[in-house]
């Protein structure tokens, strides 16, 4: 008996300590990461290809037309079996570690003055928070597959070789004292995001409570 009042103390007790900053900003990437990733698929744009130019002496214009015609349904075709890919991937998001997606391994620095005219009253924890590395064991609570990857590997070897695997960078994770909400930016090839969250008691995680786009913002 003394010995099960002796490990229900040391249990107790261990429960009460204080996250690190770290181990609470992988948290909140964890619960987070889903609906950022969700976001990303369904934003990504596909260029059209420029028409085809030739010139008029080498090539008729009736010719031209017919190469055009067919480029664009070359075009139309390939884009279909992106936005199949992108939707069945988005469908399998939700179900446990059935999908992979790629984050560079450092966590670039921010400060509270990115957010300022972005959120009322979010007094962050600290000011400002350097780069930090993270790996792949930091996202082993996250839904979804995360691998960490180096930035020398974003256009040579491992991704370059590996169309499915898309990558986006992330920035640290501002969180108020309070710990009820937090802020991050997305950076992906084209654009730079900037994510709020809330903790949402109701679900007991952290839910995005609005994804922006860089150039939606005043």
């Amino acid at each position: 008996m003394k010995n099960i009042c002796v490990l229900l103390i040391s249990l107790l007790l261990f429960s009460c300590i204080d996250k690190t900053y770290e181990q609470l900003e992988s948290e909140v990437l964890c619960d987070v990461l889903p609906d950022i990733i969700k976001d990303y698929y369904k934003k990504q744009p596909v260029f059209i290809p420029p028409p085809y130019e030739t010139h008029s002496k080498i090539i008729s214009k009736k010719e031209l037309d017919s190469i055009n015609t067919a480029n664009t349904k070359e075009w139309l075709r390939t884009n279909n079996e992106i936005q199949k890919y992108r939707s069945n991937f988005i469908k399998l998001i939700p179900q446990h570690k059935k999908v992979t997606f790629g984050i560079v391994d450092s966590l670039w620095e921010i400060s509270s003055d990115e957010i300022k005219g972005t959120e009322n009253y979010f007094f962050s924890i600290y000011d400002s928070l350097g780069t930090r590395a993270v790996y792949n064991r930091d996202f082993l609570n996250c839904s979804v597959n995360i691998k960490t990857i180096p930035v020398d590997s974003i256009f040579e070897g491992e991704v370059r070789n590996n169309t499915g695997l898309a990558v986006i960078s992330l920035s640290r994770v501002l969180i108020d004292k309070p710990q009820e909400n937090a802020y991050l930016e997305v950076f992906d090839y084209f654009n730079r995001k900037k994510v709020s969250c809330f903790y949402s008691n109701k679900q007991k995680k952290w839910v995005v409570k609005e994804i922006k786009d860089n150039d939606e913002l005043p």
